[in-house]
């Protein structure tokens, strides 16, 4: 990285100032969710706690934005993860440039999780319902000064009303063995000079 990082006041307020050349590094926001968060509903439906908002310095300025989602749902369902955008508190929509090309029947989406009966480990033994680890990232270019919100939705598409989880196993007993995790939204502003 070629830029430089400037005094206690910006660190503090996220703000990292830009090489004199006019491109690097202007901002980073960053958002952890470690409380759990389940839901039946088919959605398309946001993930509570999973957003994060930055007001872009420049106009032309990219925003680049990366996710890690520690995902489960319950047996044999399929689950789409969505990258939604609000602009100025006008709404959020879905991102068109950060989904999947969709033809005939397929289904575009950000990133996807499926849930099966079982989960083989390295030793060959077998794990019910065991949750995995989705990352994606995006460079969106917004166009504007105003605050910018991105969060991340997940729907189903398979049948009835499967549970999906985010940060825990589907099965959870809140036993010694069960597992709560974190899943983070990153959003990082470019002068256009770098990218």
């Amino acid at each position: 990285m070629s830029g430089i990082v400037g005094d206690n006041q910006g660190r503090s307020s996220g703000l990292v100032k830009a090489v004199s050349g006019g491109g690097g590094l202007l901002q980073v926001k960053s958002t952890t969710k470690n409380d759990v968060w389940t839901s039946t509903d088919n959605g398309p439906i946001a993930i509570t706690g999973l957003a994060v908002a930055i007001t872009p310095t420049l106009s032309t300025s990219k925003i680049l934005v990366r996710a890690t989602i520690v995902t489960c749902g319950s047996n044999n369902t399929y689950h789409n993860l969505h990258l939604y955008r609000d602009i100025g508190g006008g709404g959020y929509s879905i991102l068109s440039g950060a989904i999947g090309d969709s033809t005939g029947g397929t289904y575009g989406g950000t990133a996807y999780t499926r849930a099966t009966t079982q989960c083989h480990t390295k030793d060959g033994t077998t794990h019910t319902w065991h949750p995995e680890q989705v990352g994606f990232e995006h460079l969106d270019a917004p166009s504007t000064t105003s605050a910018v919100t991105y969060a991340v939705y997940r729907d189903n598409y398979a049948s009835g009303t499967p549970s999906h989880s985010i940060n825990e196993e589907e099965n959870s007993n809140d036993s010694v063995s069960d597992g709560r995790y974190i899943s983070t939204i990153t959003a990082m502003e470019f002068a256009v000079g770098i990218l």
